[in-house]
């Protein structure tokens, strides 16, 4: 076989070095236009301070009163092998979720109940300044699922796009499983949502004594 080329392969191989030189330079300019995105992202991300609330914690009595309310309404189920049905108050929701999670005031978090959404808002350090998140979510619980529908969230003064919507959504699902993992009742959740700037609870309670 020769190793000469034909004439139509000698006028092809131009046009696929242009070719692959085409694309060697779009994926140049994507590359930089990820890097130059993400550099924005991450400095439009930057805050000076922590978001202004305090951080979550337990008052004095408030862990014996949540416990009393469960439990009490938890006696029903027990005997009438049933599910509880558990009404939570804002303070009382971001207490089930933060108030042993030792919080300070420069890593913190906090939901707000409005109406059926949920917005949270958290801060970590980051460099000398501060990484804030404020995200208003639809999340659902059921016995074998946990979903966080992101309506729309912010990093500091960056708006996320439906990417890092997307990104977010996996992170909030993962935080929601711990929590599940951490706490007997969101453990055996049975559905939980938000209606009227409230949090319903519907569990198993545990088996009597």
């Amino acid at each position: 076989m020769s190793g000469t080329a034909s004439p139509a392969e000698a006028a092809a191989a131009p046009r696929r070095a242009g070719r692959c030189g085409r694309l060697v330079l779009g994926a140049l300019l994507v590359a930089a236009g990820v890097c130059g995105w993400v550099g924005w992202a991450l400095h439009a991300s930057q805050a000076d301070a922590p978001l202004p609330f305090e951080p979550v914690a337990f008052r004095p009595l408030e862990e014996s009163l949540l416990t009393a309310k469960f439990e009490f309404l938890e006696l029903g189920g027990r005997l009438l092998g049933r599910s509880t049905d558990v009404e939570l108050s804002p303070r009382e929701a971001n207490l089930l979720l933060f108030g042993k999670a030792g919080h300070t005031a420069s890593e913190k978090a906090r939901v707000l109940l409005e109406g059926d959404l949920v917005k949270v808002e958290a801060s970590r350090p980051r460099g000398q300044g501060s990484l804030n998140l404020q995200a208003t979510l639809r999340p659902t619980l059921t016995p074998t699922a946990t979903t966080v529908e992101v309506v729309e969230a912010r990093v500091g003064d960056y708006a996320a796009d439906p990417l890092t919507r997307h990104l977010l959504r996996g992170w909030l699902e993962a935080r929601l499983q711990e929590a599940r993992a951490r706490d007997p009742r969101l453990g055996r959740v049975k559905a939980l949502w938000v209606e009227k700037g409230a949090v319903r609870l519907i569990y198993d309670p545990p088996p009597g004594p």
